[in-house]
């Protein structure tokens, strides 16, 4: 940067703000709401933040990232290795089981999703893990129970550990079910993999059997209190029908119905009553049929008239033949006339017979008919009289037919429980034996080395941004606008010691000098006449290089050979020194406030030139009494008629009073800010002290900036075109610098 000629000195302009265009006014504003307890959460980062933060803590976060693997690594080698055996077995589909026969059930299908939950319930069961423990003898086992303990104990710590080393897994879409263990012994968890299968399938089959168990013993009872009630039922039947007189013949085919003899004989006399009415008819027919000389069945079917038929149809025959020959008058003609004519006689005599006897055949089939149809009649009546009397009967011969039908049923079902119930129906099969493990399955070195790795970068991540955002300290110039709401004049680099400084100071190439011309530049825009006069320069706490920012603006106006004195205001604690540094008796500050001096008395000449200082003096009980009086003001008055700059280096703000005071009557003031130095509610509190004493703040400026060691690397964006990131920081953190400018 090229030493650019700066207007010449003007007195303030009244009527124009010290602020305007400084960005203060918005300071102010934003100030009455802030809490200088705020943290510095509320900026959202950007990529530069991210690389920013990511470049100032990466030996933080190489170290997390290899401490990490490493105890990923240590934690890995310690565990003991755990080798895994599964065996696979097959849970069939279960039915439900009912009683057949009277109660006339169906066999039931257990729902699938159902049957699987359950029976991966038994597998987990607690019941379960002690058949293994016991088949195995685990509770003997030191690797499963303490061998000091009694039996009890040692079972119990065995079937714990049993539990936590198995894992029951169902095969998704099957019936397959993986059982598998995990112990430190490749072939112990094989032997209780296919153990745990073995013991399921003996605890099935023992279910099955305590459940057919179960069922005889119910068919049993049911089947005493059944026959009890048969025989009582079959008694109360054989009393009523003495005690009523009904006898019956017996069952019909089926095997189910039951007549009494009054139905029986009702029966017989109702057909032998149709068979003799039907006699009757056809004797009838046949009588009639005589009467009237129609030929009948009987007189068709009778030998001797069918003979003397024969014999007149021969004669007649014979007869006419002859007539054709002979004269009816001729002997043999009249002896055949007279043959026909003794054949007519014997068929009517025949026909005459057989008509009596149809008569007699009626007569008799009307008196059987009535006969039987009296008898009929009778047993009507008694087999009403007995159907009246056969309700209560036939209620008792129900029950017995209901109770010998469930009695038969359970009989029969008992028979089958009894053939079947010893046997068992397994429903789980093993299809694949457990095989010991080849290889451990945990721990995985590599595994956990990569998630040591990425743990360890996560922790180291979100530690530094944790730190980085609970850190509500001005790093960088982004935080002096974000965080603090004011303008930035001007970015000073840090410097080894006061020696490299000053050299920085008087060397026209050196970064620190060039930060400084840029500092002087932007106050150039901060008031209408351009750099104020008479400039405060102050911090919220000691140690954030207030004199070192002073002397580099006063170094850069001298350069461009302006007039500026440098005036030592912190009385306390002074840095400035002419002479001795160990010696603090040169007249100075303190005199002149006093009264006992001038200011050209006190001003001395220092070794830069166009630069003079004036000492802060000796120390005085109360110096802020003295800044209280109009001597003040008026040393600068004086100060501005003999010099173009007049410089306070003023006290830090906060605790102190001083500051406040010399703020009022100076044109313009600059809060130094740390960077990475004091918290965000010290300096805001420093500004609003300064705000409220009517103060000129124009803003603030970044000194003891460490670009490369808070992660802005070289052109980052924050070097202003100089490379301030080469320069290290004072290791002198607290005090402010002690600087001798005349010896």
């Amino acid at each position: 940067m090229t030493d650019e000629p700066l207007p010449s000195p003007q007195a303030p302009n009244n009527a124009a703000s010290p602020w305007t265009g400084t960005g203060l006014e918005s300071f102010a504003v934003a100030n009455q709401s802030l809490s200088p307890s705020g943290g510095g959460l509320a900026r959202a980062l950007d990529p530069a933040d991210i690389f920013r933060i990511l470049n100032r803590w990466k030996l933080v976060i190489l170290a997390a990232a290899i401490l990490g693997p490493l105890l990923a690594l240590g934690l890995s080698l310690t565990l003991t290795p755990l080798f895994v055996s599964t065996a696979q077995i097959q849970i069939n589909q279960e039915d439900a089981v009912t009683i057949k026969g009277a109660d006339a059930g169906r066999p039931v299908m257990i729902n699938n999703t159902e049957f699987l939950a359950t029976q991966m319930g038994l597998l987990n069961s607690r019941d379960l893990a002690e058949r293994v423990v016991d088949a195995q003898r685990l509770a003997n086992n030191p690797e499963y129970a303490t061998q000091g303990a009694n039996a009890a104990v040692r079972h119990d710590q065995a079937t714990q550990q049993l539990r936590g080393q198995v894992s029951i897994e169902a095969v998704r879409n099957s019936r397959l079910v993986d059982i598998s263990v995990t112990s430190p012994n490749a072939s112990m968890s094989a032997l209780l993999a296919n153990s745990y299968a073995e013991q399921f399938i003996a605890s099935n089959l023992d279910r099955e059997f305590q459940a057919t168990a179960y069922q005889r013993k119910f068919l049993e009872d049911r089947i005493a209190s059944t026959r009890t009630k048969l025989e009582d039922s079959e008694r109360q039947v054989v009393a009523y029908a003495a005690n009523q007189g009904i006898i019956e013949l017996g069952s019909d085919e089926k095997g189910t119905a039951r007549q009494s003899l009054e139905v029986a004989n009702l029966v017989t006399l109702n057909n032998a009553l149709a068979q003799a009415r039907s006699d009757r008819i056809a004797a009838e027919q046949r009588a009639m049929q005589s009467r009237g000389g129609q030929a009948t069945t009987e007189a068709n079917s009778n030998p001797v008239l069918q003979e003397l038929l024969k014999k007149r149809a021969d004669a007649q025959a014979e007869y006419d033949s002859k007539l054709a020959i002979f004269l009816p008058d001729l002997p043999a003609m009249i002896a055949l006339k007279e043959q026909i004519a003794s054949l007519d006689k014997n068929i009517a005599r025949a026909r005459g017979s057989m008509t009596s006897a149809s008569n007699l055949d009626y007569q008799g089939a009307i008196a059987r008919e009535r006969e039987l149809q009296d008898r009929v009649d009778a047993l009507k009546s008694k087999v009403l009289d007995l159907r009246s009397r056969s309700i209560q009967y036939t209620i008792l011969q129900r029950d017995v037919d209901t109770n010998r039908a469930l009695y038969d049923a359970l009989l029969q079902n008992y028979k089958e429980v009894g053939v079947t119930g010893g046997l068992g129906s397994n429903k789980v099969a093993i299809v694949d034996k457990a095989l010991p493990a080849k290889g451990q399955v945990s721990p995985h070195v590599f595994t956990n080395v990569i998630l040591g790795l990425l743990l360890g970068l996560f922790v180291g991540l979100v530690g530094v941004f944790l730190l980085e955002f609970i850190d509500d300290t001005i790093k960088s110039p982004e935080d002096v606008r974000s965080k603090l709401h004011m303008s930035l004049l001007g970015v000073l680099p840090a410097s080894n010691d006061d020696e490299s400084f000053l050299e920085s100071l008087l060397d026209p190439k050196s970064d620190l000098i060039e930060a400084a011309h840029s500092l002087r530049t932007t106050l150039q825009f901060t008031t209408a006449h351009g750099i104020p006069r008479t400039l405060l320069v102050s911090s919220s706490r000691p140690g954030e290089g207030k004199s070192s920012v002073a002397l580099s603006l006063a170094v850069s106006l001298a350069k461009l050979g302006r007039k500026v004195l440098i005036i030592d205001a912190d009385i306390r604690k002074p840095s400035f020194y002419v002479g001795d540094i160990s010696r603090n008796d040169t007249l100075g500050l303190s005199n002149v406030l006093n009264g006992e001096q001038k200011l050209s008395g006190v001003a001395r000449k220092s070794e830069i030139e166009n630069l003079s200082v004036v000492p802060s003096g000796p120390s005085v009980p109360n110096p802020a009494a003295l800044l209280s009086d109009s001597l003040f003001a008026a040393l600068l008055d004086e100060a501005k008629r003999q010099y173009d700059y007049v410089i306070v280096d003023g006290p830090p703000v906060v605790g102190l009073a001083d500051a406040p005071l010399m703020g009022s009557v100076v044109e313009g003031a600059i809060l130094v800010v740390e960077s990475a130095g004091p918290h965000r509610s010290a300096i805001l509190a420093a500004a609003s002290r300064l705000l409220a004493s009517k103060t000129p703040l124009l803003g603030a400026v970044l000194n003891k900036f460490e670009s490369q060691k808070l992660g802005y690397g070289s052109g980052y964006g924050y070097n202003y075109s100089y490379d301030y990131g080469g320069a290290a920081r004072s290791t002198e953190q607290d005090p402010d610098r002690k600087i001798v400018l005349v010896k």
